[in-house]
């Protein structure tokens, strides 16, 4: 019956735990004061109650102070989430215009220097994945491309003509 009320509130196994052990130390105390028994011998132990009671009082702090540090992840792991969920956003916002753009139009293409296009298409803010799609080479080279620019090596960049878009 308490572990169904524990599955039901949704408590961690910590929680739960922590919950279980403070019920069951209460009950012992319950029981023995019940008995009457106050500091005598049971199967050869001693039993002292004001011992006992500082335990559950700190079993209930180190429950008390469980709790709050749960409830303060869950918060941090709430705001996260919103993060996340709003860089997600972002991402999607940025993709759907860079969709929008599209690739450029064949009859631009058609007659011009393959490597001029793709450096134009990089500083237009395009990335090598996308310029590699949109102009069916290799990502390889069209990085390559962007590298030997990058260094001044552009008398290495042999000029491609007539780039085809299938």
């Amino acid at each position: 019956m308490i572990m169904e009320f524990l599955e039901a509130v949704h408590l961690t196994e910590l929680e739960s735990g922590l919950i279980l052990l403070v019920l069951v130390l209460a009950g012992g105390l319950i029981y023995l004061r019940c008995r009457g028994v106050r500091s005598t011998e049971t199967r050869g132990h001693s039993i002292e109650f004001e011992g006992l009671k500082e335990w559950v009082k700190e079993s209930e702090l180190i429950c008390e102070t469980l709790s709050k540090n749960l409830q303060e992840k869950r918060k941090i792991a709430k705001r996260l989430m919103a993060q996340l969920d709003g860089k997600l956003a972002e991402m999607n916002d940025l993709l759907s215009r860079i969709d929008e753009k599209g690739p450029l139009p064949s009859e631009e293409v058609k007659g011009r220097d393959v490597h001029s296009v793709i450096v134009e298409m990089a500083e237009s803010g395009c990335h090598v994945s996308q310029i590699a799609r949109w102009l069916r080479i290799p990502e390889g080279e069209v990085q390559l491309v962007l590298d030997l620019k990058k260094f001044g090596h552009r008398e290495d960049l042999q000029p491609q003509t007539n780039v085809s878009r299938v």
